[in-house]
């Protein structure tokens, strides 16, 4: 009776999960930026100096075939800094040349909820960068993209292999999306801007500054203690959303910057979150288009140089 039952198991599940196998194949053969950064990575690990970590602002506003010195940008959407921590402290091994980490620091950076242990973005680091950011040891789940975030993954096959979508995506994995911008479909005439809604974080969380803070405190411990030159970019934002700001949230995030600058005096800062360009720069109200990250990493790459 056991037998059978047995057999009649395996006949409903094979099918199912011989699908499944197939949406996982399809996924894998995505044109994406974690898979292109991933072969990257594994291509010039031995040879990258400087790592770009951080959240979408940074992922938009630094490109690596801008930089005088061999880049890595690994910024990602919701990126925190445990998941930048991760992220450093298990790459650094494989990346002899590194000397310099370029850290995010936006106003909503601090109170911004950390991912959780389980978020499907750590099955993308750890497929394609081999980075462990559960806080456990791994199982085959973990591994597998698709079944981490079916929705999203149904939507990327749909687009790739039936609507024909194919993304700009550069040999370092940055991606090119300023024609599908926000920005760019009202063609930047300010009357349109202008009704395209502003988001932003408006909601101080002093829970998650406290939890963040801690994060943020470990990374730069860590490149301190390793030799490493950190580099907090206040990257660009239009006037709108600069002015719109939560002044409470502002000031958690200077207070806290200041202190990082008293405490590490070798802390470089960046700021440039009033940077003169306008709206054509952008592919929202914070976040630089491809050109405005061409302009934007030639003028960090410009300073580091100065300051080396």
């Amino acid at each position: 009776m056991i037998k059978k039952y047995f057999i009649r198991v395996c006949i409903f599940l094979t099918p199912v999960v011989g699908f499944v196998a197939l949406l996982e194949y399809g996924v894998r053969q995505l044109p994406s930026s974690p898979a292109i950064i991933g072969s990257y990575l594994q291509e010039h690990a031995e040879a990258i100096e400087v790592l770009v970590l951080g959240a979408s602002q940074q992922q938009a506003a630094i490109n690596p075939a801008y930089m005088s010195r061999p880049t890595l940008n690994l910024a990602s959407g919701h990126q925190d800094y445990s998941d930048d921590y991760d992220i450093l402290s298990q790459l650094h091994p494989k990346m002899p040349a590194l000397q310099t980490v370029i850290l995010a620091m936006t106003f909503a950076h601090f109170d911004t909820a950390p991912n959780p242990d389980e978020s499907w973005k750590h099955n993308t680091y750890l497929t394609h960068y081999g980075v462990n950011a559960f806080g456990r040891k791994t199982y085959l789940k973990d591994h597998l993209l698709y079944l981490s975030n079916p929705s999203f993954y149904t939507k990327s096959l749909q687009q790739a292999f039936i609507d024909g979508d194919r993304p700009d995506i550069n040999q370092y994995g940055y991606l090119d999306y300023t024609t599908t911008s926000a920005f760019a479909k009202a063609n930047y005439d300010p009357k349109a801007l202008a009704a395209i809604p502003l988001t932003i974080e408006k909601n101080a969380k002093p829970k998650e500054v406290i939890k963040n803070a801690k994060s943020f405190w470990q990374l730069l411990e860590y490149c301190v203690k390793n030799d490493l030159q950190a580099v907090i970019l206040l990257t660009p934002v239009t006037q709108n959303h600069y002015q719109a700001r939560n002044p409470v949230m502002v000031k958690n995030r200077d207070s806290i910057l200041e202190r990082a600058r008293k405490l590490y005096p070798e802390l470089i800062v960046f700021d440039s979150e009033t940077a003169p360009l306008d709206y054509t720069q952008f592919n929202n109200h914070n976040h630089l288009n491809a050109a405005g990250a061409k302009r934007y990493t030639q003028e960090v790459d410009a300073y580091l140089i100065n300051i080396d």
